[in-house]
């Protein structure tokens, strides 16, 4: 699921791409940890702590966003992430083989995928990895 373009697209503007993606993610009910922090987790209410928001120069090391319902739209957020290790997209009913062809983007970075439980992920999309 895409965040409203022009929230996101503000923070972005004001804090930078690693609270955008961060944000991004915490309102989606995932986690994110910044380089040499403990991760943030949204609550069952999908509340956090803002701040967060002065880490705007830690790198994004990892995301956690099991569950969520992030589609090929909502992955703009996260692709700014160079610094990303680690991504767990599991059980995450909207991310398809579409999806999979633009993870290229984070080749430099990416050691860690976890994509199981993905409904529309086939043996194409899983093709699309080798980009990494």
């Amino acid at each position: 699921m895409a965040a409203p373009r022009s929230s996101l697209a503000h923070i972005q503007e004001k804090y930078g791409p690693y609270i955008a993606g961060a944000f991004f993610v915490l309102k989606q009910g995932g986690a994110v940890k910044f380089q040499d922090h403990e991760w943030i987790r949204s609550d069952k209410r999908g509340h956090f702590f803002l701040e967060f928001l002065k880490l705007q120069t830690v790198p994004v090391q990892a995301v956690d966003a099991s569950g969520c319902a992030i589609n090929y739209d909502g992955l703009d957020n996260l692709l700014p992430l160079k610094e990303l290790q680690s991504l767990s997209l599991q059980r995450c009913p909207n991310v398809d083989d579409w999806c999979l062809s633009r993870l290229y983007l984070l080749a430099g970075s990416l050691q860690e995928l976890s994509l199981s439980g993905c409904p529309h992920i086939s043996e194409r999309g899983l093709a699309c990895l080798h980009h990494l």
